[in-house]
């Protein structure tokens, strides 16, 4: 009737031999304590109950005093992580890692289980400030920016993240930091706080850091397109292009400058030299290659049309899924008209013209166009 069920009598032998010798060292350890008062001599016995049974709460919350005192942090981390998992008082788990976090932190200078101790002690206790600031500056101290940032939008405090992060740009160092600080601030002053302008603050800043960043431009390109702020958003298409491989993209950001400057800008010269960078890389487009003789012409500026199309001309051939014979039949009509109407260069107009007829015999434009040259030049028996 007296053995209880389930544990064989040696195994009851044995608790029993070891939960009494556990009970005789706190024993004496609870006499040293009140008695004696030999700090050294106290924290051996408990040691030797905690040796014991590792999950005496007594001998525990004795040594957690010990180690504090002796300044044996490791020990009282230790110490403080076993007791937690076997008490249940709240306010007592939130008083131990509070002891524990600052010896890590102000003590050992271990700020990553700093930090694990802090957000242990925030779930017990969300609203503790003493451990949300000790949370904030291990993570500053660190640069775990992710996550101070799911600490403050746990508590959506976008506004005050934001500020602590713009804060950190003037006392980091190292340019890549500052620049991730200050992208991480333009997204959540946009995305978190409504509050565009910031955002753009934020983003110009990484320009003034590092005037090539390719990610700020882009994400600066529609702000200003919107705005219709067309001198900055020249500044940061040049930024884009330098970085852009893929030709149409070249092709449309060039265009995009060559409108800005001939139609905003009040600078056509620049314009210029935008097509003519983009005939250069695209001989084949006609639009492109349109709009060079057409502001070519009116900043009277033939000589440099004409070389360009000649080149493009020679480079068509080389152009992927072009029809070669109709682009440079197109590009030697151009030459030809120019070399006659702008240059005043009759006989090499002739011969552009008699070049594009090779390509196409019938072709009318050609046909009439070396018509009038013979008769201008009273070359009757050519005609």
């Amino acid at each position: 009737m007296g053995q209880a069920r389930g544990h064989p009598p040696a195994a009851r032998g044995h608790e029993g031999h070891h939960g009494g010798q556990a009970q005789a060292y706190k024993d004496l350890a609870d006499y040293a304590t009140n008695k004696i008062r030999r700090p050294d001599l106290c924290q051996e016995l408990w040691e030797k109950v905690r040796a014991i049974d590792p999950q005496d709460v007594d001998a525990l919350r004795a040594l957690v005093t010990f180690y504090d005192q002796n300044r044996e942090w490791d020990a009282l981390t230790q110490a403080v992580d076993e007791l937690v998992e076997l008490i249940d008082d709240p306010a007592e788990k939130v008083d131990l890692l509070q002891r524990s976090g600052i010896a890590l932190q102000e003590r050992v200078g271990d700020r990553e289980r700093s930090v694990e101790v802090w957000q242990r002690l925030l779930v017990l206790d969300p609203e503790n400030r003493r451990a949300g600031d000790a949370l904030k500056k291990a993570l500053i101290e660190l640069m775990d920016w992710d996550a101070l940032t799911t600490y403050f939008a746990e508590r959506d405090r976008h506004s005050e993240l934001v500020k602590v992060l713009e804060g950190q740009v003037g006392f980091q160092q190292d340019d890549a930091v500052r620049i991730d600080l200050l992208f991480r601030s333009a997204r959540i002053w946009a995305e978190n706080c409504d509050q565009q302008d910031r955002a753009v603050r934020a983003l110009e800043r990484i320009l003034q850091i590092e005037p090539g960043n390719v990610e700020g431009a882009r994400a600066l390109e529609p702000v200003y397109s919107e705005r219709e702020d067309h001198r900055k958003l020249a500044g940061v298409l040049e930024i884009l292009l330098t970085h852009e491989q893929a030709p149409a993209e070249r092709r449309r950001i060039m265009l995009r400058l060559a409108e800005l400057n001939e139609q905003h800008l009040r600078n056509p010269s620049q314009a210029f030299s935008w097509l003519r960078q983009v005939v250069g890389e695209h001989p084949a487009d006609a639009e492109a290659r349109g709009e060079l003789e057409r502001l070519g012409g009116a900043i009277h500026q033939w000589d440099a049309v004409h070389d360009d199309l000649v080149e493009a001309l020679g480079r068509v051939a080389m152009e992927p899924d072009v029809d070669v014979d109709a682009a440079q039949l197109a590009i030697l009509l151009s030459l030809a008209r120019i070399l006659d109407t702008q240059m005043g260069r009759g006989d090499d107009a002739l011969q552009r013209y008699h070049d594009a007829l090779d390509l196409d015999p019938e072709n009318r434009e050609a046909l009439d166009a070396v018509e009038m040259l013979y008769e201008r030049s009273a070359r009757w028996a050519d005609l």
